[in-house]
């Protein structure tokens, strides 16, 4: 929904970043090994973009933050060569998503005052029917979802060999620049979205909600 409001901002152009994506991709050149994401189970799959995304922190802390750099710089080049911003002077990257306080920091250290980190939250039953009602998790992948999340909450506390490297992303929350509480439904966050957006742009008037 952000992407298509952006895209229809005037002067703006809005590319996707999807971090599971890079750490699909990087992983493997990293390790040697291959990832093996399944097909069938979407526990299975969050475990192992979990472990994938540890071990490249393990093996550098900044690592993903650097890769999503790198996407980024590579991706603004591509499309300055073929013309598809006609005119357009700003090119607004939504990355899905920061799970690791390094991510956030490499990010702020190349952007500055450029980058906005939005921190999304819903409490963990609601987290769970949307899984299984929109994302296909089946009825007995509950339990794994659960202990998947706490995982991402913070990864050290289940597993303290991960040091800092592992998912955190419960720590993130205090170093968000913006808070959205999403635990109504998907009209709501669309509203919320736009206004954190119309914030960034300088749009009409925009006071504190709380």
């Amino acid at each position: 929904e952000l992407t298509n409001y952006i895209g229809d901002w005037p002067g703006c152009h809005v590319e996707m970043v999807r971090v599971s994506d890079l750490i699909a991709y990087w992983y493997p050149i990293i390790s040697g090994s291959e990832l093996g994401l399944p097909d069938g189970s979407s526990a299975t799959r969050r475990k192992s973009l979990q472990a994938a995304g540890t071990a490249l922190r393990k093996h550098d802390p900044d690592f993903v933050g650097e890769a999503i750099t790198h996407y980024i710089l590579t991706r603004a080049c591509e499309i300055e060569k073929t013309g598809i911003l006609n005119g357009k002077g700003t090119v607004v990257c939504i990355v899905d998503s920061l799970k690791n306080q390094h991510d956030v920091d490499s990010l702020r250290r190349v952007y500055g005052r450029e980058f906005f980190f939005s921190f999304v939250h819903a409490n963990k039953d609601i987290r769970w029917r949307r899984m299984r009602d929109y994302k296909s998790w089946r009825n007995d992948e509950e339990r794994d979802f659960y202990e998947l999340d706490a995982i991402d909450s913070h990864e050290k506390e289940t597993n303290p060999d991960v040091g800092d490297a592992g998912q955190q992303v419960r720590k993130l929350a205090e170093m968000a620049d913006y808070f959205i509480v999403n635990n109504i439904n998907r009209e709501r966050l669309v509203v919320d979205g736009k206004r954190f957006f119309k914030i960034l742009m300088g749009g009409d008037s925009n006071q504190p909600t709380v």
